[in-house]
């Protein structure tokens, strides 16, 4: 559908008053196109549109309406935590789009921000809290069976929960087709990856849980190129893989970027540690001790019986921040070995990219078969400073 379609189809449906618009194309993500729409008056707002198959690949083929999840999850959580998530206009059934706010130029994406050296000290606190806030809030400690049932009905995503399964949970650990690395790392993913047989049977527990346990509702593809970063403060976007699922994922994948960047930022110098891989590791130990705080904070007025006593908590907590860790690690191996690298990684030569991609599986695979280790925060800062350098 071309430009002048799809603002037709907007103006129709109440989305859009009948005025002049510019809508220029400014998406590169992997299943969506995102337009930027501007009023004669100057005012911005930003256009997603569902695609039937996503860019990485033409035979994954997906659900158009996913973005009413997304929708859903956005209204949801602004009314949650404010000014943590863009601010949504509206859902298109007819074009099946949704109309939010633009933040740009004052937010940018994460990612790159942290590439051009940009180093928020909010950062690992306020993403934490995020996670935190939410997970507890959408949790049996704060909702009652019934409402959390209906909650999990209403943002049941089949489709994008099998793709998550399928590219993060079984492509990575077997030779398949989508699976594309450095050849200098064949020898080291055939041995540590492929033929280890610990390592396919942690993934097969850690996607057995991302199936099979509803602690809350989550973001379901929470990385570094779904947040915006600003002078001040976060912002998340892009929920459309939302569902009822283990807490943990969401944070594990913010660690493993942490981890992913502390790796590139040190793989042109072999295993020294650069003033950023310092921050970022930092950053991924005040991440894990905030989360652990603000989620222990907000038990506190818990008042779910049995589940508000002390004990039950710390054991769930404890639980939780094993899942980070196996997530972390299975993040790792995933945006090395499959699908969907990290954008906006550049390597100069094949050496380079080999070390990157070899000591991300290290780190991937060591979370990944010792998540039992993790059970708090106290243990990622040991693990981390040790892992890191």
């Amino acid at each position: 559908m071309d430009g002048k379609a799809l603002i037709q189809a907007l103006e129709e449906e109440g989305l859009l008053s009948n005025n002049k618009f510019d809508l220029v194309e400014i998406g590169d993500g992997n299943i969506n196109r995102v337009f930027r729409i501007t009023e004669q008056s100057g005012e911005t707002y930003i256009l997603k549109c569902a695609q039937k198959s996503a860019n990485i690949s033409s035979s994954i083929r997906l659900n158009l309406n996913r973005g009413k999840n997304e929708y859903a999850y956005l209204k949801e959580i602004g009314h949650l935590v404010p000014n943590r998530v863009p601010t949504v206009y509206g859902y298109s059934n007819k074009i099946h789009s949704l109309v939010m706010q633009d933040v740009s130029p004052a937010y940018t994406v994460l990612q790159k921000a942290l590439l051009f050296g940009k180093r928020p000290a909010f950062l690992a606190r306020q993403l934490a809290d995020y996670v935190a806030v939410v997970g507890y809030a959408f949790s049996d400690f704060s909702l009652s069976s019934i409402k959390k049932k209906a909650l999990q009905t209403r943002f049941s995503n089949p489709r994008l929960c099998e793709l998550t399964e399928t590219l993060v949970f079984s492509e990575p650990y077997h030779a398949c087709k989508n699976n594309c690395f450095s050849i200098n790392s064949r020898d080291f993913v055939e041995r540590e990856i492929y033929s280890d047989g610990e390592v396919a049977l942690s993934a097969a527990k850690l996607k057995y849980k991302f199936m099979n346990c509803p602690q809350s509702l989550i973001h379901g593809d929470l990385h570094f190129g779904s947040v915006f970063v600003g002078d001040r403060d976060v912002m998340v976007f892009d929920p459309e893989f939302c569902f009822f699922g283990p807490i943990g994922y969401d944070l594990g994948n913010l660690l493993a970027h942490f981890i992913l960047h502390y790796v590139f930022s040190s793989a042109p110098y072999g295993a020294e540690e650069t003033t950023q891989g310092l921050w970022l590791k930092q950053m991924a130990v005040s991440m894990m001790a905030e989360f652990e705080t603000c989620f222990l904070q907000q038990a506190r007025h818990c008042t779910a019986y049995p589940f508000h006593q002390d004990g039950f908590i710390r054991d769930f907590l404890k639980t939780v921040m094993c899942d980070t860790a196996g997530y972390a690690g299975a993040e790792c191996i995933r945006r090395v070995i499959g699908l969907a690298k990290v954008s906006v990684f550049e390597f100069e030569n094949e050496t380079d990219k080999s070390r990157y991609e070899t000591q991300a599986l290290f780190l991937g695979k060591f979370f990944i078969t010792h998540s039992e280790m993790f059970t708090s925060s106290l243990a990622f800062e040991e693990q981390l400073n040790k892992l890191l350098g």
